[in-house]
């Protein structure tokens, strides 16, 4: 789910959203791990340049497409990814690492998936993925740099503001 949303937000396309940062010299960042994802926004503090890498930002949070053609393509590749892993000693030992230390704990699964649960992903899973965990309640944001806190509160309200309240996730166990 993490990885899609930046195929494609809002009408626009990886490319078009990748363009709105570039224009403004915005580095944006998107990573997945077994219990969070995060995203990331590295922008000068300029009013009209934070403003736009924000907007595309929260357009990507708010808006994600999750079109046919880049779930084929990105299920294509994270198949062969998982072939790759499964001719690696490293990647193998690491599986089996999580595997023996946590048991049936969901801290045991591969957050990329497996095999199976790659091929059984539709759209309508990243769909409902999506608006049950990215919404306000699951949300922090981090500031940091030459801003003061009335535009950083601006900044967090254009960031999530207009996400859906939703509901806290379940605890992780322990």
């Amino acid at each position: 789910t993490n990885r899609m949303m930046t195929m494609g937000a809002g009408g626009k396309t990886a490319n078009e959203l990748a363009e709105l940062f570039d224009e403004v010299g915005a580095k944006q960042q998107f990573e997945a791990a077994r219990d969070s994802a995060s995203f990331s926004l590295r922008s000068l503090v300029d009013k009209r340049i934070l403003s736009s890498s924000a907007g595309t930002l929260a357009l990507i949070l708010r808006q994600p497409s999750f079109a046919a053609p880049d779930l084929e393509r990105e299920r294509s590749r994270t198949l062969t990814a998982l072939k790759q892993e499964n001719e690696s000693p490293a990647s193998i030992a690491e599986r089996r690492f999580y595997q023996e230390l946590y048991g049936s704990h969901p801290y045991a699964k591969l957050p990329v998936g497996t095999e199976a649960s790659v091929k059984l992903l539709t759209r309508d899973d990243l769909v409902r993925f999506h608006q049950r965990y990215y919404v306000a309640r699951n949300a922090t944001v981090a500031v940091v740099g030459a801003i003061d806190e009335i535009k950083a509160r601006a900044l967090v309200k254009q960031l999530i503001g207009e996400l859906p309240a939703g509901q806290l996730a379940a605890a992780v166990p322990p």
